[in-house]
């Protein structure tokens, strides 16, 4: 897999998208430009661009929200790094718990394991943790994603619930046919 260039260059306002560079030093009237830029760097992979942008926002409110659709995009897309950052700069521990959650079942349907291993822990509410581990693990093993449900079963705290995750995870791998997920 190819990586994008721009990875490995320092962010200036002279190698980022214009977009981008309208964004840089902006006031809150152009904060859909930071917004926007934001999203298309996380679409084509660049980390050191969403750095650069993120701390461009002013408001935390405004901050959170970019962050939250951009986390659960890059997990969606499994660009483990630009999650990792994005993760703990919403502010909000309930509206972070929300991103994780959402961004956790984005990752655990497409198989993207480290993202998943990532987020998990980062829910502080271990009741909303064990169900998006519940609803996480169904979806991985719809999927076929073993190594993800057995990690997702192991964080599930109450035995009820964990007993409960491995019948429907195993209700849905059966279902598409995967017979090491069912065993």
């Amino acid at each position: 897999m190819s990586q994008n260039q721009s990875q490995h260059q320092f962010v200036t306002t002279e190698n980022i998208p214009q977009t981008a560079r309208r964004a840089h030093g902006t006031t809150s009237s152009s904060l859909s430009d930071i917004v926007q830029a934001t999203h298309s760097a996380l679409d084509n992979g660049d980390f050191e661009i969403i750095k650069f942008l993120v701390p461009q926002i002013n408001d935390q409110s405004n901050r959170d929200t970019c962050c939250i659709k951009a986390a659960e995009k890059a997990a969606d897309n499994g660009h483990f790094e630009i999650a990792e950052f994005l993760v703990p700069q919403i502010n909000d521990q309930s509206k972070r718990d929300t991103c994780c959650i959402k961004a956790a079942e984005k990752a655990a349907v497409k198989g993207h394991f480290e993202i998943a291993e990532f987020l998990v822990p980062q829910i502080n509410d271990q009741s909303k943790r064990d169900t998006c581990c519940i609803n996480a693990a169904e979806k991985a093993a719809d999927n076929g994603h073993f190594e993800i449900v057995k990690f997702l079963v192991s964080q599930i705290n109450d035995q009820s619930n964990r007993d409960t995750c491995c019948i429907n995870a195993a209700e849905k791998a059966a279902d598409n046919g995967h017979f090491e997920i069912a065993e």
